[in-house]
């Protein structure tokens, strides 16, 4: 019959007193909350270890979610050289590097001299593309069916290197593989493509003015 009573016992506790257990359980995870029936204490400990648990794998994921920081990649020089087209020329080649020297050859006929023009990049016009050039994974470029090509597609063949690199990393691809790019690949190329337009035209990128 004593027996019977004990077993009871825990239901009778008052509120309160269960409340303060419980708060104590997650004030000190790693102590265990000494109650009255030895079954009560190992449950407490064992939720105790689950709460650090829980706490560890929030701490966790908050620094493997947050912003990623760019790279200093130091020193860095690219060349886009561009083929193909209804006319087989191309849209024209355009080099550039981490000082904003640029240099870029308009897309000419076979047999025609080309129209070359060389300067230095304002930091308006360089900075989009030292950030997209920061950001950059090409270990990750390399995709495949990048480097095949539909009838009368735009090739685009890329060349990086960075810091002391003496061998670029190469890349190539067509307007209708444009789509398989990776996305760091995709912002490059689309600042570099607008660099592109801007071609020869006056104050680009010879003064590097808009």
């Amino acid at each position: 019959m004593t027996g019977v009573q004990a077993s009871r016992l825990p239901d009778r506790q008052p509120r309160r007193l269960r409340s303060r257990q419980i708060r104590e359980m997650f004030a000190a995870p790693l102590t265990k909350v000494r109650v009255r029936f030895n079954s009560q204490e190992r449950i407490v400990s064992v939720m105790s270890h689950f709460a650090l648990s829980i706490l560890s794998i929030v701490l966790l994921l908050a620094g493997s979610c947050g912003p990623e920081p760019s790279m200093e990649k130091g020193p860095w020089k690219l060349k886009l050289t561009t083929s193909g087209g209804f006319a087989g020329i191309g849209t024209g080649n355009l080099s550039v590097d981490s000082n904003g020297t640029i240099g870029y050859e308009a897309p000419t006929p076979p047999n025609t001299q080309r129209k070359v023009c060389s300067g230095k990049l304002n930091r308006e016009r360089l900075d989009p593309i030292s950030d997209a050039v920061a950001h950059v994974n090409p270990k990750e470029w390399n995709q495949p069916g990048l480097n095949v090509a539909a009838p009368d597609a735009f090739g685009y063949k890329l060349e990086l290197w960075m810091g002391s690199e003496t061998q670029p990393t190469t890349v190539q691809w067509y307007d209708n593989t444009r789509d398989k790019l990776p996305e760091d690949l995709k912002r490059l190329s689309d600042e570099l493509m607008q660099q592109m337009k801007a071609g020869c035209s006056s104050g680009n990128p010879n003064s590097g003015k808009s």
